[in-house]
């Protein structure tokens, strides 16, 4: 668990730096022959079922979904004129999060384009308090070992997680 815990900090401390420390190589193939671009520049949801009722009115996002460092995922509101990510708001136990791949990581240069790719990735769902949730430290962490993105979306239930409270 102990292990569980450092990765899970060290995904916070990668939103708090703007979710810079990950490379992604936008030409990789996937796991089902396609590639990671945004295509025609529309982008995927992941929906979240089944969160429980206490996390209604709070705010989603996921500052973290990737493979082997060769892709790398953030799921929130993104303004690409200011470069900042904003939460998502929970309503009726369920959240769509807008995907956004990471296509270059220097640190003048940031940049993410809608994600419409098809992968089998490691997410880690955050819940924040405010919708800044770069400034914030998530209230708590669920993370799924395995979730197929077709076209960019994805569904999950919370059931299906593993959650990590802070």
């Amino acid at each position: 668990m102990k292990k569980k815990g450092l990765w899970l900090g060290i995904h916070v401390i990668v939103l708090v730096f703007g979710m810079m420390i990950v490379g992604c190589d936008n030409n990789s193939t996937n796991d089902n022959g396609g590639n990671g671009n945004t295509g025609n520049g529309s982008g995927g949801i992941f929906t979240l079922n089944n969160i429980p009722s206490e996390y209604n009115g709070k705010y989603a996002g996921i500052p973290s979904a990737g493979k082997n460092g060769t892709i790398h995922l953030c799921g929130a509101q993104y303004n690409t004129t200011i470069d900042t990510f904003t939460g998502v708001l929970i309503s009726n136990g369920k959240v769509n999060l807008p995907m956004w791949l990471l296509v270059n990581d220097y640190y003048e240069d940031r940049a993410f384009e809608l994600y419409n790719g098809n992968h089998t990735l490691y997410v880690q769902f955050g819940i924040w308090n405010s919708s800044q949730v770069e400034e914030n430290e998530a209230i708590v962490y669920i993370s799924f070992d395995s979730v197929v993105f077709s076209n960019g979306n994805a569904t999950k239930s919370w059931n299906d997680g593993e959650m990590n409270e802070y």
